[in-house]
């Protein structure tokens, strides 16, 4: 039986090419390096399974354990004037709030939404995806895309 390795990501688009070929687009949760560790490198066959939920959940929760803090996925969030996004406002429904106070409010959400008291307890990946329920993933700094 040949070598197989699994590598969990997230379905992004799906399109059809001239010649009626679907194209499907992922988000992978591993670095470029540990694909290429795997051997998952353009041309190489692979195969597409759908996982429940809390088995994805599950094993992002696992692979995240060990890292030591998130805040410099957060300190992004500040220095890409993030909190200020229109859209970002919007999806959070404060966009009356004054500018000083838009961080905390959205943070707030946040907070009651994931039953912290800080960013920092906050896996990126799990803050990307109340993003994408949201509507507003795309609007997150590189740094999420890369953890």
């Amino acid at each position: 039986m040949d070598e197989q390795a699994v590598v969990i990501g997230t379905f992004v688009r799906l399109q059809t090419l001239a010649d009626g070929t679907p194209r499907v687009v992922f988000d992978v949760d591993c670095t470029l390096t540990k694909l290429a560790e795997l051997g998952l490198t353009p041309g190489a066959p692979v195969a597409l399974a759908r996982i429940k939920p809390e088995a994805a959940q599950a094993q992002a929760r696992a692979a995240t354990i060990e890292e030591a803090g998130f805040g410099k996925h957060y300190a992004c969030l500040y220095k890409s004037g993030w909190w200020h996004n229109p859209r970002v406002t919007g999806a959070f429904n404060i966009g009356d709030a004054k500018p000083e106070e838009r961080a905390d409010a959205i943070k707030r959400h946040v907070y009651d939404a994931f039953g912290v008291s800080s960013l920092s307890d906050i896996p990126p990946g799990d803050f990307a995806e109340m993003c994408a329920g949201l509507g507003i993933r795309q609007t997150l700094p590189q740094a999420f895309y890369a953890s």
